[in-house]
């Protein structure tokens, strides 16, 4: 299992590389286990046991953009036209 961990890890920090190839190997690597079991659990325990603010910061997105893939139907936007 931290082994799994360590590789989300790189992953998730390898989407802030500015070398856009990087940055797409890591986004289409995180696409595929987005829909592994447990998924969202190995995310946010990245998001509560890391003392290190980057990785909690991105952990924290790949959690929400998680959660807004699996919990919103299509086409509907949790934010209203007068916030956006």
């Amino acid at each position: 299992m931290e082994t799994n961990l360590q590789c989300l890890l790189q992953c998730l920090l390898d989407t802030l590389s500015p070398d856009s190839e990087l940055c797409r190997a890591a986004e289409a690597l995180l696409l595929d286990a987005a829909g592994l079991p447990d998924y969202g659990l190995t995310v946010l325990r990245l998001v509560v046991d890391s003392s290190d603010d980057q990785t909690r910061h991105v952990a924290s997105v790949a959690f929400k953009n998680h959660l807004r893939s699996q919990c919103l139907p299509d086409g509907i936007s949790p934010v209203t036209d007068s916030e956006k």
